[in-house]
């Protein structure tokens, strides 16, 4: 890791005029350059050798039809995909060697609207992604209050997102990737679905953001708000770049020329009609207009003439021209000329031809481009800005930055789930359940079968379930839920909004089952201690440290299968019933609800290396026979071991099946 990036990792969130200036100094051109980038999905190509710069403190639009290739495009600036070919720089670094550290100079509002926790309100959504920005609790919830007030959400800020509209999330969205007020900002259909209102309101809201000096890019099919609001365009056709310019450029690629004149009304309109057509001659033609009286008619202007001269023969011809207007806007004549056929490279570094430039249309062309902000000399990156390395305290820190973030998902979750009235309710009535079930079984188990329970307890057989009971259930829902955190990312749409923070993806994953790894222990020693009370289960007050140990060390162990499972199931798209039949298989092996004395010989002995069964032994011995650290030990060294190896295989997995998800850009995808 760079110095640049515990910059970016262990900084401030804040993104001040001191950090500005920094950037300032080690960015040198754009803050977005896009060279030759080309993106194919099996044998679809997605992007074609496409070539963009986004300026600091303007506005570029990306512009193309349905499938062109803007999303992917942005998928790509964000890391969420991988370029196929071609390089790819945000703040003058390379996005593939930086990409986790730029991710804090990005913000970005993605095109869909599965991009929120719906059981979450507005304000805690921010507030948990401001966390994963590095942002303090209070610090995320006060700029969360003042983003989501911006973009007109405040009578909803402490709703349910899952009663927000499409365009409520969509602001919402905006609102989020104005948190930390990002020197890049990335918008994917920011106005889609919005009303007028909504849509004047976020575009004043990027408008401001590059006033201030960020780099926006902003992708749009609305071609008529780009105009007085995109300082520079491209636009996009089947994956290739057509034109590269300013709008008024972009207009002057208009081929066809359509103008409705209104006409004052005069006599034997149809003679008068052929006259002034004779004198257009091939500059332009004259023809009725559909859905118009005969008082309007529709001007059609050849490619080489000027438009001032052909009004002018008009006029020498007795046409009382009142007015003339555009049929449809010259960008959307430009849109639909351009991406119907290849612009040459000559073409478009021509720009416009002197026909079209000298048009009166175009003489108010400034009206078309925003006010450029004051230039300023770009400075150049300073050589070594990304090359030292990190020294052992600065990994700390970032690090440190990393565990930082975990109260953050804990508490998402905790919110989740207390947003679910009966859920741990049902949990408890579900263990009470199953104990009263081992409690009557126990009545008609012979005492002398169940192994390293003394004599003199009440219910040896349920004193020997009850540890299986709470150590099963431990292994099931931990094993189960570490699987199904990046699945259930994915199933609701989140995963992607997590993955374009700063926040690395061993992060995520930890966090996303962080809470369970939390609770479920805390379940197994509440249900231990109800057993103990209501069926006098006296467990061995000296035993509860070494069996505490013992358990902690089992978690590790969960959660290094559970890596090692949510890989299998991240790449194949499948296996979860196979998980669920794995835990069930480990916990039936592993004497949790019976004697493994039962076993035969060789199954036996196999059975007896499961960890979950060396859980189970030196817990029993420890809270029901009495036995010391001394006793344990042995089993305390394997468990140990068997932690650090299945972390290492788990880490090693999930990097792997992660780093190819990314190569494919269906990281995202359930």
């Amino acid at each position: 890791m760079s110095a640049f990036e515990l910059r970016a990792a262990g900084g401030s969130p804040e993104i001040d005029a001191r950090e500005r200036e920094f950037l300032a100094r080690s960015t040198a051109g754009p803050v977005v350059h896009v060279d030759g980038v080309g993106r194919t999905f099996g044998e679809v190509t997605a992007l074609t050798a496409v070539d963009l710069d986004v300026e600091a403190g303007r506005v570029h639009a990306l512009l193309g039809p349905n499938g062109a290739g803007k999303t992917t495009l942005l998928r790509i600036l964000t890391g969420l995909v991988e370029p196929s070919s071609g390089n790819v720089t945000v703040m003058d670094r390379d996005a593939r060697e930086h990409g986790l550290a730029l991710r804090r100079f990005i913000g970005f509002v993605p095109s869909g609207d599965r991009a929120f926790y719906l059981r979450l309100s507005g304000v805690e959504n921010l507030a948990f992604f401001g966390r994963l920005q590095g942002l303090s609790r209070a610090e995320a919830l006060r700029r969360g209050r003042a983003r989501i007030a911006d973009v007109g959400l405040a009578d909803a800020a402490n709703r349910r997102v899952g009663a927000y509209s499409h365009g409520m999330q969509k602001r919402l969205a905006v609102a989020r990737a104005l948190l930390v007020d990002p020197p890049v900002l990335l918008v994917d259909e920011a106005t889609h679905d919005l009303d007028p209102e909504g849509a004047r309101r976020i575009q004043e809201l990027v408008t401001d953001a590059a006033n201030r000096g960020t780099g926006v890019l902003w992708t749009t099919q609305r071609l008529d708000e780009i105009r007085g609001f995109a300082h520079s365009v491209t636009l996009l056709a089947e994956g290739r770049t057509r034109f590269t310019g300013t709008v008024p450029e972009l207009m002057a690629h208009a081929r066809t020329r359509r103008y409705l004149l209104h006409i004052r009304p005069q006599r034997g309109s149809t003679a008068d009609l052929d006259k002034w057509r004779r004198a257009l001659g091939d500059e332009a033609d004259l023809v009725p207009s559909d859905g118009f009286d005969d008082n309007h008619l529709l001007l059609v202007v050849a490619d080489d003439a000027v438009l001032g001269g052909v009004i002018a023969r008009l006029d020498a011809a007795g046409a009382d021209v009142l007015s003339c207007t555009e049929e449809r806007s010259r960008v959307e004549a430009a849109f639909l000329d351009l991406t119907a056929r290849e612009v040459t490279a000559e073409e478009n570094e021509a720009g416009p031809t002197e026909a079209h430039a000298s048009a009166p249309s175009d003489a108010d062309s400034e009206e078309h481009l925003p006010p450029a902000p004051p230039a300023a000399a770009a400075p150049r990156r300073a050589p070594d800005a990304g090359s030292r390395r990190l020294s052992m305290a600065e990994r700390a820190a970032v690090v440190g930055a990393e565990l930082r973030k975990l109260p953050a998902f804990g508490r998402r979750d905790l919110m989740i789930q207390l947003s679910y009235r009966t859920a741990y309710l049902s949990d408890l009535l579900s263990l009470a359940l199953q104990t009263v079930v081992f409690a009557f079984v126990g009545r008609l188990v012979d005492p002398r079968t169940i192994p390293g329970v003394p004599p003199g307890v009440g219910n040896p057989y349920l004193a020997f379930v009850a540890i299986g009971i709470a150590v099963a259930a431990f292994m099931q829902l931990g094993l189960g839920r570490v699987v199904a955190a990046v699945q259930n990312e994915q199933a609701i749409g989140t995963l992607d909004s997590l993955l374009v923070t700063p926040t690395s993806f061993p992060t995520i994953q930890l966090g996303s089952a962080v809470y369970d790894l939390l609770y479920v222990p805390l379940r197994t020693v509440v249900f231990l201690g109800t057993v103990s009370l209501v069926f006098g289960m006296h467990f061995r007050v000296g035993g509860l440290l070494p069996a505490a140990t013992v358990l902690l060390l089992f978690v590790p162990v969960v959660w290094g299968v559970g890596v090692i499972c949510a890989a299998a199931v991240l790449t194949f798209r499948r296996g979860g019933n196979l998980v669920a039949f794995a835990a069930a298989a480990s916990s039936l092996a592993s004497g949790a609800f019976f004697p493994l004395t039962l076993f035969p010989g060789w199954l036996r002995h196999l059975a007896e290396l499961n960890p979950m069964a060396l859980t189970l032994k030196d817990m029993r011995a420890t809270l029901v026979n009495g036995s010391g650290w001394s006793a344990i030990s042995g089993g305390i060294a394997a468990l140990a071991i068997i932690a650090v190896v299945s972390l290492t295989l788990g880490t090693l997995a999930f990097r792997a099946a992660v780093a190819r998800e990314r190569r494919l850009g269906t990281i995202g995808l359930y």
